[in-house]
């Protein structure tokens, strides 16, 4: 039985441009939004790993300081070289039991904490406090 409606075949050659165009506009957004988060992934994950390496430090200067010596060479605490900082870490232990470490953030880093520094401070009692120049979005918890 026909009822005189003809089946017509509707063949597909691809994406036409518009949806091309939608796609790539998404694409464009998603990135837009997620690069930048990245980067600043990348420099919290830096700074929080520059701290990591600093606070070895500071246990082996308790140590060296409670077996009654105030002589802390880098080479001595097994501090090993970071590509984040291209600088030593300078050590500063005094008579007293007060002692520093700083670390300047001035390697392979993201140049959003390009030169900052982190400075553990060793109170008379024993107590490290941390600072650093690193802005507030990329510091680390605890610093």
């Amino acid at each position: 039985m026909n009822l005189g409606l003809r089946k017509t075949k509707i063949m597909s050659n691809g994406f036409t441009l518009i949806e091309l165009m939608i796609v790539i506009a998404i694409i464009g957004i998603i990135a837009a939004i997620a690069i930048p988060q990245y980067q600043n992934y990348i420099a919290r994950s830096q700074t929080t790993r520059s701290m990591a390496e600093l606070s070895y430090i500071t246990g082996f200067i308790d140590e060296t300081l409670y077996r009654g010596n105030t002589v802390v060479n880098l080479v001595d605490t097994g501090y090993s070289d970071s590509n984040l900082m291209a600088t030593q870490p300078v050590i500063t232990v005094n008579p007293d039991g007060t002692a520093t470490v700083l670390g300047t953030l001035d390697g392979d880093v993201s140049t959003a904490i390009q030169g900052q520094t982190i400075t553990f401070n060793r109170t008379i009692n024993g107590e490290w406090i941390c600072t650093t120049t690193v802005s507030a979005q990329f510091r680390p918890t605890g610093c």
